[in-house]
């Protein structure tokens, strides 16, 4: 079981992956949520989570700076893309 951080300006995470973190069977556990990338750096050093789940939302050079930040660390960080534009 994987402890998970989510990140999620646009609630996707929260939404769509909701199966995957509440109720007995599920296989992982989510240990923190918040929708604020610095607030996600804080509970990143707090909580010590086995991987980040980071939504992409915002514009493209915001999104990849935070991505970046929060790969500084020693969690891998898995970016969530809801949608692609060029």
């Amino acid at each position: 079981m994987a402890q998970v951080l989510s990140i999620s300006p646009g609630g996707i995470v929260r939404r769509r992956w909701r199966g995957a973190f509440v109720g007995p069977s599920a296989p992982h556990r989510l240990i923190g949520d918040t929708d604020d990338v610095d607030e996600g750096l804080r509970l990143r050093d707090e909580l010590r989570p086995d991987v980040i789940l980071f939504e992409l939302n915002g514009p493209h050079d915001a999104s990849v700076g935070a991505c970046r930040q929060l790969a500084d660390g020693d969690t891998p960080v898995v970016a969530l893309a809801p949608c692609l534009d060029d």
